[in-house]
């Protein structure tokens, strides 16, 4: 095997792919037929995503600016490289053969934390299944390769590892040097064979161990979903490093993969709409590109507070909506671009000279967690002891958390179907003297079928996670990036604690009946938590789902063994930034099929519960932050008609036009020459009043000065603008 020292994690797949891009989807079970190279840092175009890693310097060598790939570890938790747009997994049946001796090798180099040395760490292949119960003739069954004790003392081990036959019978066979039919294997069996087993599959509840239970089923190489590392205990864990990690045999040459593509143009970026497009110029043989955002300028897509929106293919355009925390900070926004390129063995070209490009403009609001005042919380606290499950005085500018089934769906697969599964919860805060901080929650799911938890389970709220309900992320201090979150990889207590809590309602009329569950700081009900659930209905009283309403005391929180400190919510005039998420867990009869969570965070997995960096960050305002109802829309009202200057001006090759109606007008926005010929027509219909914006697109245009022209009722006006190509 040839081996070149590189900057770049690379994964070389014997395969032929589709390409992976964002919008673009695999054909059903993919075949890997040829060999084919993956890099984490640039991310090779035909293989897998990172679906819980980042990629960091040499944890030994940092100086020496290799990148590796970093899993973070977790209870009982699933990192690695997924294929998450495939539809049946890919298909590796032609990297392993029926007996040993026939199948390729995994090579990689491995680093794991000696704080894994003890429990149950395992390289796992899954299986395209569905998790849980629901079908237990189908669970995710694995493949797992468990990593050998002397391998996890904090350094690099190169491991040059033989795949296992394609069945579990041909596994143990060759692990003592037989075939199936029992005649010798004729070869030597490598001793790292020994690790390999098919490991079955578990899920919330459903587990299938051995060729003897009824629901067993052969690893399936045709629909492979997933490669990475299972931590598969409850308890303390530490990060697991990879580098050079591919499927081939000696005559694998990653060399190949190592030249760069020329790197990118210079990009232009219209924002309207709050909405930012980049445009940018094709570059010869790139296969693909990567495309970077920050809101503070940057020098390098490397830096900590840049994030990867994205891959893009077979285009050279890229829209992005970014998000402000709260209204109120919402205009004005400065939004800085990178893009790269991408070769088609994955290689990034990481110079931004020429593509780098910041731009100006208003932007959308994630909602955000209202202080309000004594007189408003006690409204709302007096429904809750009075047993009204109901958002009627919590205030009607506050938007509510969205999760439907286009949200991020973080354990098993969520339903097309919005009456299935979706949710809104509106939360507000406030601090008395007397009474102390609380959060105050209402919440409204839909769910075709309600399932709630069962107290006398012997699990009390521990297993609500299993059942319909409702789960909240917190963290008790503030964050300084809304982009980057919090950087605690694990829950923490002391002085930057974490808490996640659970609230449900227990089914068999048991007298906690609803309940406040927090997982981290007490692994208890909640002290002096409050929450009624009731059945959520339509205009025609039929039953759609379920509502629920609570008080969190925060200040019941704070001190214990370690001392936890919460940070103090913000008063008044002040917006402060707190780790917060949530997610609706949905179980429709036979263990939990789903959970779906609001973010806007790309790295948010189904461990997001013990993760804050997983989690967004999200605004608290005090209650001198008034948003009115109209506030979203005041940037698009107009007092009278307006005609803009074109942006950019000069131009190559688009441009944006904006204008104002201070009332419905019938619009044509028209294009002329210096002739005074009309050479396009940009919008000729009734448009609402306020502002509006009009991209042109003078690709096919040659250079030099144009007008362009509005009419809209009795107003009429002009301006010129000039095409530099």
């Amino acid at each position: 095997m040839k081996i070149v020292t590189s900057t770049k994690v690379a994964l070389a797949l014997l395969c032929i792919m589709s390409t992976l891009f964002a919008g673009t989807a695999f054909a059903q079970n993919a075949k890997m037929e040829k060999e084919f190279i993956f890099f984490v840092d640039g991310v090779n175009v035909q293989v897998p995503e990172i679906a819980s890693g980042t990629v960091v310097n040499d944890p030994l060598n940092a100086e020496s600016g290799n990148k590796v790939l970093k899993f973070g570890g977790g209870s009982w938790a699933e990192n690695g490289l997924v294929w998450p747009t495939v539809d049946g997994g890919v298909d590796m049946t032609d990297f392993t053969a029926a007996e040993y001796g026939g199948s390729k090798t995994l090579y990689l180099k491995l680093l794991v934390d000696p704080a894994n040395a003890a429990n149950d760490l395992k390289l796992t292949f899954f299986d395209k299944g569905v998790v849980g119960p629901v079908a237990e003739a189908d669970l995710r069954f694995r493949m797992n390769f468990s990593v050998p004790l002397w391998s996890r003392d904090g350094q690099w081990h190169e491991l040059a590892i033989p795949l296992p036959p394609k069945s579990s019978a041909a596994l143990d066979s060759a692990k003592a040097g037989k075939k199936v039919d029992g005649s010798d294997l004729g070869v030597e069996v490598d001793s790292l064979l020994q690790y390999w087993s098919y490991g079955g599959a578990w899920g919330s509840g459903a587990g299938v161990w051995g060729p003897d239970d009824a629901n067993w089923k052969e690893f399936e190489w045709d629909a492979v979903e997933m490669v990475g590392f299972h931590f598969d205990w409850d308890g303390a864990s530490g990060p697991v490093y990879v580098d050079n990690l591919y499927i081939g045999d000696e005559t694998t040459d990653i060399s190949i993969a190592t030249a760069a593509p020329a790197e990118v143009g210079a990009v232009t970026i219209v924002n309207a709409n709050q909405e930012n497009t980049l445009n940018w110029p094709a570059g010869e043989g790139v296969a693909g590109y990567q495309v970077y955002y920050s809101d503070k300028p940057f020098t390098s897509v490397t830096d900590a507070d840049v994030l990867n929106l994205g891959r893009v293919a077979g285009a050279t355009t890229f829209k992005h909506s970014p998000l402000a925390p709260h209204p109120s900070v919402a205009t004005g926004i400065e939004s800085y671009y990178a893009v790269t390129s991408l070769s088609n063995f994955g290689t990034e070209n990481q110079s931004i000279a020429s593509s780098y490009k910041g731009v100006t403009g208003n932007v959308k609001s994630t909602p955000w967690i209202q202080e309000v005042d004594e007189e408003t919380a006690f409204s709302i606290l007096d429904n809750l002891d009075a047993g009204v499950v109901s958002n009627a005085n919590f205030p009607d500018f506050i938007k509510p958390f969205i999760v439907t089934p286009n949200s991020k769906v973080t354990a098993g697969s969520a339903s097309a179907d919005e009456a299935d599964l979706s949710a809104k919860v509106w939360i507000v805060y406030f601090e008395g003297i007397e009474t102390g901080t609380y959060i105050i929650f209402y919440a409204e799911v839909t769910d075709e079928k309600r399932q709630f938890n069962l107290y006398d389970n012997g699990l009390g709220a521990n297993g609500a996670w299993d059942y319909d309900s409702i789960e909240l992320g917190f963290g008790g201090y503030q964050v300084e990036s809304f982009l980057n979150g919090s950087s605690h990889e694990v829950a923490m207590r002391g002085a930057e604690p974490d808490y996640q809590f659970r609230m449900g309602k227990h089914s068999d009329g048991n007298n906690l009946e609803g309940f406040v569950y927090e997982n981290f700081r007490f692994a208890a009900i909640a002290p002096d938590a409050q929450c009624l659930v009731d059945s959520l209905k339509d205009g025609s009283e039929n039953v759609i789902g379920y509502k629920l309403i609570g008080a969190l005391n925060i200040n019941a929180l704070q001190g214990g063994e370690e001392q936890d400190v919460l940070v103090d919510l913000p008063n008044d005039l002040d917006l402060k930034l707190y780790p917060f998420t949530f997610a609706v867990n949905d179980n429709d009869g036979a263990g939990r099929e789903s959970q779906m969570n609001w973010s806007y965070k790309p790295n948010t997995t189904d461990g997001w519960w013990n993760a804050p960096d997983e989690q967004p960050s999200v605004a608290f305002a005090g209650k001198g932050i008034v948003v009115s109802n109209e506030s979203e829309n005041q940037s698009q009202l107009a007092a009278s008609f307006e005609l803009n200057q074109n942006y950019p001006n000069p131009f190559n090759p688009s441009t944006r036009i904006d204008f104002s109606l201070p009332s419905q007008s019938n619009v044509k926005l028209e294009v002329f020459n210096v002739l005074g010929q009309k050479v396009a027509t940009l919008a000729n219909e009734v448009m609402s009043s306020g502002k509006h914006s009009v991209n042109f697109d003078a690709t096919s245009f040659a250079s030099g000065m144009y007008l362009y022209k509005i009419t809209a009722g009795s107003f009429v006006s002009s301006k010129k603008m000039m095409l530099i190509k």
